[in-house]
């Protein structure tokens, strides 16, 4: 039976990861570099502040880890994180003026998980800008054969939940600064 052969893997996940490869992710199979308490991908995080800020140290994109770390542990919802990311003048985590800078990653079931809690979630695909683990998505298969992207964009550790179908992700319009909304406006 040809059904048996279909699974969430080859549906859904494959499929959406291929799709985000195509639109310019780069892969990532094996992760090892990665801090536990945030998900962030230390080595590429590094790389990419100082690309990004060329006058940084190396002892001043650890620092600057470390303080990312401190921040995303407040209890702000991520407002001290979002301030901090979408910044126009100091450090520059990602440039916004042009995407070609900034290392897009994609992975597929990593684990997420709180170190003092014990809790964990393994999201189906996990999409990293310049190390940061900033979406992660679970995706799953409708009646109609097609499917749908359920999203959890994360901002530290504060989780926005929107539903979109692989239609909008792809639309240009979605992307457009004027048609999304702050979530702190």
């Amino acid at each position: 039976n040809a059904m048996k052969n279909f699974t969430e893997n080859t549906r859904v996940q494959v499929p959406a990861a291929l799709h985000l490869c195509k639109l310019g992710y780069t892969y990532l199979d094996d992760i090892t570099s990665y801090n536990p308490q945030t998900n962030i991908l230390t080595d590429i995080f590094i790389r990419s502040v100082k690309r990004l800020n060329p006058e940084l140290t190396d002892l001043e994109c650890g620092q600057l880890l470390d303080k990312i770390v401190g921040i995303l542990n407040n209890n702000d919802l991520g407002k001290e994180f979002y301030a901090m990311l979408s910044s126009n003048n100091g450090i520059k985590l990602i440039d916004f003026a042009d995407s070609s800078k900034n290392e897009w990653h994609v992975t597929t079931e990593f684990t997420c998980e709180n170190v003092e809690s014990g809790d964990s979630f393994r999201p189906d695909i996990t999409c990293f800008i310049n190390g940061l683990p900033l979406a992660v998505t679970v995706l799953a298969t409708c009646f109609s054969g097609s499917f749908l992207v359920v999203g959890f964009f994360i901002i530290a550790d504060h989780l926005l939940f929107c539903s979109l179908n692989l239609q909008a992700v792809t639309d240009d319009r979605f992307w457009k600064q004027e048609n999304r909304s702050s979530f702190w406006k």
